[in-house]
Order: structure tokens, then sequence, then C-alpha cells
């Protein structure tokens, strides 16, 4: 019998690259770089503060696609993780008390996130894409961090804030990706693509701002309202509160906000 080892390493140093002189704005310090473009329209609830994605469409620079079908799986997958960072998951900390031991301080905590390895059966690569577009539109439109002085994690996983469902997806969504743009800097002219695309789905977000302002603008305009700036903060998340309380009116009027300047921020600065 042939005892052959089945195992095997390797190892990628990547070429060509220049120590970056910021003083000079010179240097190189990655091999190429990934591109895409994202349009997303959304419809928000002025009322409760919810929104809903209608349609995204996406265009993908992955050099010479090795296979379209992962690709296509893992731009998606990429997009539902931003969505959700961007518009839902929110992190919310306070200060231990002794009686919360289970507790984890913030300084020790952190969140690894895993992609799937997307083989063969194209069914199976569907789901997996939507399960991870989903993640990411989670990140985009759900979490959000929120410290006190000293912090402790109270947001410490799915169970204790909101991530992305499957009814949080555009309800039309198109992905397609770049044709005659091979990368002439990596393996068969192909690029990578596990997380450039989670950067699209700042769309969302900006979307969300936008039917904001458009509120706000037609509420001037009916003199409903007294003098709405066309210029608002909005911070991401877009939670439902956040898009609730932009949208402004008499009953958001009601509500006590905390003055600007009045957080006490929990980082140190060293």
């Amino acid at each position: 019998m042939e005892r052959i080892s089945l195992s095997s390493t390797g190892f990628y140093k990547t070429p060509d690259l220049v120590p970056y002189n910021f003083e000079k704005n010179e240097g190189r310090i990655f091999n190429y770089f990934s591109f895409g473009a994202a349009v997303t329209e959304t419809e928000i609830d002025c009322l409760t503060g919810d929104h809903t994605v209608l349609r995204t469409d996406i265009v993908m620079d992955v050099g010479d696609s090795l296979n379209p079908a992962i690709d296509i799986g893992q731009v998606e997958g990429a997009f539902t993780q931003g969505q959700g960072l961007y518009t839902m998951e929110e992190l919310l900390w306070k200060e231990p008390l002794p009686r919360d031991k289970d507790f984890t301080p913030w300084r020790n905590y952190c969140i690894h996130h895993k992609e799937p390895y997307l083989q063969g059966d194209l069914e199976l690569i569907k789901f997996l894409v939507e399960g991870a577009f989903t993640q990411g539109q989670g990140l985009y439109t759900m979490e959000e961090l929120l410290y006190s002085p000293q912090g402790a994690l109270l947001t410490r996983g799915p169970g204790a804030y909101k991530i992305p469902g499957f009814q949080d997806i555009p309800r039309e969504f198109n992905v397609s990706l770049l044709r005659g743009a091979p990368n002439p800097r990596a393996v068969f002219s192909s690029k990578a693509i596990g997380e450039p695309p989670l950067c699209l789905a700042s769309s969302v977000f900006f979307s969300i701002k936008q039917a904001i302002a458009a509120l706000r603008s037609d509420q001037q305009q009916q003199q409903q309202q007294q003098q709405l700036s066309p210029v608002f903060r909005l911070d991401s998340p877009a939670t439902a509160e956040r898009i609730r309380m932009a949208c402004q009116d008499f009953i958001t009027a009601k509500i006590e906000t905390s003055p600007p300047g009045s957080f006490k921020p929990w980082s140190v600065r060293v």
C-alpha cells in the first residue's frame, strides 16, 4: 500500500507591495482593488419607523469569475450582512452590576463571522446565498452600538438583538457580474469576492435617509411642520426608532431627547 500524506500546506505573499508614504501620498499596499455599484429602493412607514427594501440592483467586478454561481452567492451574502449592520443589529452596553457575573466586558468581547464553503450543488448554493445575504442585511439595518462609561454588553447574540430574516431581504434582488474585466494580478484573472460587497449595503441606509428627506420636504411644503431642515442627522444603524424620530412631527416633539454633547464616551484616547 502506498502511504500518501493527505494533508498539504501553502503560503502566499502579496507581490509588489510598497510601504505607503502618507506625506507623499505614494505607495502600494494592495495587490488590486475590487469595485461594485448598488442601487436600492426602500419604503418607510412614517408612523412606526419600519422600512421595507423593495428592490436592489448590484453590479460587481469580480474579474473573470471562476464560478459565477458561487460569486453571486457571495455578493448576496455580503450585501445582506451589511444591510443588517446598517439598519438592524443594535448592541447595547451598560455598567456591570455585582450580580451580572456572566456579563463579558466589551474589551474582552468579539464576534467571529464564518462564511460557509460553497460547493457543487446549485440549489444548496441558492439557500446559502439567501442566508448570507440576510446576515449582511441585518448588519446595515439593525446592529447598533450603545455605550456606557464602564461598558458591559447587553446584546450578546441573536437572542438579544434583531437580525435580518427572510422578510427583510429585498423584494426584488438583481445581481450581475461585470463582464470583460479580467484581473491580471490574481489566479486565472479572478478577484476575491467574500467581503467587498458588504459596503454596497450602505445603499439601503442612504435610501432610507433619502426617503426621510422626501417626507420632511413634503411636510414643510404642506405647512404641517415648522422649518424642517433638509439637513438632518441619521446614525447607523437606521433602526425603527431612529427613522421614526427623524420623521419629525407633533408626536416626536413630545418625546424627550438627550441634549447634544451630554453623552459621556466609554472609550479612552491613548
